[in-house]
């Protein structure tokens, strides 16, 4: 059954500048398009660790667009993220459920700029592996 209502979940855009904001989604992945914009048409699920009990959603096609890369959603997934990500909670069956984002705002709020330079290096280098 679909959920008309909104669902808290956090925007990470790919400015490192502004920070994670609370924003509302609802269960309908079209939703999702506007939020991350860049022409988003097509979002993909990327699985977190799963203490977190959410997931990223993703422009599928933001690299072959040549979105930039998002450092913060490359930290929380692991792995390169190319444009702005939703971090939405997720239950057993992999519905969007709401978002307790204490845990991810804190990680961005207060990490020290020499961790993030740090991360950076290291995403980067996976990225341009990826690219080649």
């Amino acid at each position: 059954m679909k959920n008309t209502t909104n669902i808290p979940a956090a925007l990470i855009l790919v400015n490192t500048a502004t920070k994670v904001s609370v924003i509302e989604i609802t269960d309908s992945l079209s939703s999702m398009y506007g939020v991350i914009g860049g022409g988003c048409d097509i979002v993909a699920r990327v699985a977190l660790n799963e203490n977190y009990n959410s997931c990223l959603w993703v422009d599928e096609e933001a690299m072959l667009k040549n979105a930039p890369l998002n450092i913060r959603a490359s930290c929380l997934a692991g792995r390169p993220i190319y444009g702005n990500a939703i971090m939405a909670g997720e239950d057993a069956q992999y519905n969007i459920v709401p978002l307790s984002i204490a845990c991810p705002k804190i990680f961005f709020d207060y990490l020290d700029e020499e961790a993030v330079r740090f991360v950076y290096d290291i995403v980067k280098e996976q990225a341009s592996k990826i690219r080649m």
